[in-house]
């Protein structure tokens, strides 16, 4: 087969406009491959690109004893391949990224159908919910004992804050569930930060929450959106807050408020058993993206990396 050419460019040589416009054209544009989001929440990253940005594939790395590996960036759940661009020239951009980074972990989009030539590679779960139907049809599908849990919250005289408290959601997320998540560092947590603010400059990052009828907080969420998603980064729930259904009425809740927009609402995730049984009862349907772990390491390295 006839080869496509892909230039594995610097991050910081990347022409910024044009690997934007790339993603967005794409039908896979995510937030999470925009070039400010990777610049932000990568330790290092490389853009490979073909044909002048007609297809562009981000790989974030890191380097130990003088060998780069890719890695899994928090707050960055899937990259791949984005553009124009057929089933050979995503194998031959996969194995770009491998010759290039010969140990690690690669997280592809959606989109990127790469379990025929990738059989070792593993299939992640990802929920979403549809809003342009609007919420009376959403609602039908919700399950009964989500429906059970909103009359009982709704009865709890709960009030649903629209706020831009970036701050205090991601301080409350740190102080709750951070233990849950050592390789997430504070340093992670304050670029995040950076991220949140630049988007909520640009109208792509909101902040909502629920408190009960003595303004106590039971739970907050931060959004991130783009053209066609809205992105569940951080939601968090007080002890109380689990107790009373307070996540389920603020998830209801921002449905609602977007529903019958051309948006998609992304959970980003679960393969937790719980997590994505709370997504479901929604009527959340799975849209699953994919994670290779590779190593093409030399003798004796790869040993020592296994």
């Amino acid at each position: 087969m006839a080869h496509a050419q892909f230039d594995i460019i610097p991050s910081h040589d990347i022409n910024a406009a044009k690997w934007d416009n790339c993603i967005i054209n794409s039908k896979a544009n995510n937030i999470y491959a925009r070039y400010m989001y990777l610049q932000h929440l990568a330790d290092n990253w490389s853009g490979l690109v073909m044909n002048d940005y007609a297809a562009v594939m981000p790989v974030v790395w890191r380097k130990k004893w003088s060998v780069r590996y890719a890695y899994n960036a928090p707050f960055i759940q899937q990259l791949g391949l984005f553009g124009t661009y057929n089933a050979e020239e995503l194998e031959q951009a996969v194995e770009v990224a491998i010759k290039y980074i010969k140990y690690g972990d690669l997280y592809f989009n959606h989109t990127n159908a790469v379990l025929h030539f990738l059989p070792s590679a593993r299939t992640s779960t990802n929920l979403i919910i549809p809003l342009h139907a609007g919420y009376e049809k959403i609602n039908k599908s919700y399950h009964t004992h989500l429906k059970n849990k909103l009359k009982k919250a709704t009865n709890q005289l709960f009030q649903y804050l629209i706020n831009d408290d970036i701050e205090l959601a991601i301080h409350t997320y740190q102080q709750l569930y951070a233990q849950r998540f050592p390789s997430v560092t504070a340093d992670n947590y304050q670029r995040l930060m950076h991220v949140a603010r630049q988007l909520y400059n640009q109208q792509y990052c909101f902040v909502r929450s629920v408190t009960d009828k003595e303004n106590n907080l039971l739970t907050i969420a931060l959004f991130f959106k783009n053209e066609s998603r809205i992105y569940n980064i951080l939601p968090s729930t007080t002890a109380n807050g689990r107790k009373l259904s307070a996540m389920h009425f603020l998830i209801d809740n921002v449905i609602k408020e977007f529903a019958g927009n051309p948006f998609i609402f992304d959970f980003e995730g679960s393969d937790v058993r719980g997590i994505k049984a709370f997504y479901e009862s929604f009527g959340a349907v799975n849209e699953p993206y994919f994670h290779l772990h590779y190593n093409h390491l030399p003798i004796p390295i790869k040993w020592l990396k296994r």
